[in-house]
Order: structure tokens, then C-alpha cells, then sequence
């Protein structure tokens, strides 16, 4: 690990968490999604094995027992897409809530509700290299932030990525590649 990103970690990875969530009574699996933009406003997307040709994602996975959002991100990004340099993280107040049907707890048999997403904004060099994990991740692409619409097929993380990115840039603490 870098120096800069363990520093990230002694700053925020303090404090340790469940992978689990209690919120109103249902229990939801905890999940960490990584919008990874380079200096030029270029966005990483991946096409998972078990995605349709033509529709990405972002970089993200599930939060281990004793990890916090923060280490479970950046595990996430260094597994997935190997990336382990980074310029900027950021932890967005957006988060994904998703809350499955009774059919569809049944059908694949999770003993949870659903699955919480924490959303960070990850800034890199330009041309950094990524390599795949061929296990779990068939494609990757860098797009401009603006035509991510264009290739991320599920409504609610375009709208999670819109929410995230906007109040991220407006707040002036991101990268110099602003789209709004």
C-alpha cells in the first residue's frame, strides 16, 4: 500500500463496522461503490462477468466484518481494477438503498432485506492503469463524466452517481474537471 492511501486509512479506518445494517427493522447487507474519475473527467466503468454486453457499472462490492466503508472501497478498488494510488477520496452523503421483494429473498435465498450502498468519489492520475480482475470483471472503460448516462444501463445508480458527483464537485473540495 502507498503511503498516501495508508495515511487515508489512519485518518478514517479507526472505527470498524459490521458488514450488516439495522435501519427501520430490516437488515441490510452493506456495499461500497467507487465512482473513479482521472484529472480529465474521464470515468472508470466495468462490465461485470455477469452483466449484458453493454451495460457497466462502477468499481464496489460488499463491506467484510471489521472493515469500515473507507478500507472496503479501497480494497474493493485495488481487487477489482488494481488501482492503488490515489489523488483524492471522498465519501458522498448520497447512499443506494435497495430494498428486495419477498420473491426475491426467497428466490436467492438471503437471510437479509436488502443492500446498502456507501458512494465515494475516487480521483486518479491521468492514464492510470487498470488491471482487470478476470474472475469478476470481463471490460472496462474510461468515459467522459458526462456520457456516463450512456452506459450505465440500472436507474438507480445513474441517479446515485448524478446525486453523488454534483454535491461532490459544488462543494469545491474535487477535481478540477468540473461537469456542472
Amino acid at each position: 500500500m502507498n503511503p498516501q492511501n495508508r495515511e487515508i486509512f489512519e485518518i478514517f479506518g479507526a472505527e470498524m463496522n459490521s458488514k450488516f445494517e439495522n435501519i427501520d427493522e430490516s437488515i441490510y447487507t452493506r456495499k461500497v461503490r467507487a465512482i473513479i474519475v482521472d484529472e480529465s473527467g474521464q470515468t472508470l466503468l466495468i462490465q461485470p462477468l455477469q452483466y449484458k454486453d453493454g451495460n457497466w457499472t462502477f468499481v464496489g462490492g460488499g463491506v467484510e466484518d471489521g472493515e469500515t466503508a473507507l478500507q472496503a472501497v479501497i480494497r474493493e478498488i485495488l481487487e477489482e481494477v488494481g488501482i492503488e494510488n490515489f489523488i483524492n477520496v471522498k465519501q458522498s452523503e448520497s447512499r443506494h438503498l435497495f430494498k428486495f421483494s419477498a420473491d426475491e429473498k426467497l428466490r436467492r435465498g438471503f437471510d437479509y432485506d436488502g443492500q446498502l450502498a456507501d458512494i465515494f468519489l475516487v480521483e486518479v492520475a491521468n492514464n492510470t492503469k487498470v488491471t482487470i480482475q478476470k474472475e469478476e470483471v470481463k471490460d472496462y472503460c474510461w468515459v467522459p463524466i458526462e456520457d456516463v448516462q450512456n452506459f450505465v444501463k440500472v436507474p438507480a445508480q445513474l441517479k446515485v452517481f448524478n446525486d453523488a458527483i454534483k454535491k461532490l464537485y459544488q462543494s469545491g473540495s474535487f477535481c478540477s474537471a468540473t461537469p456542472f
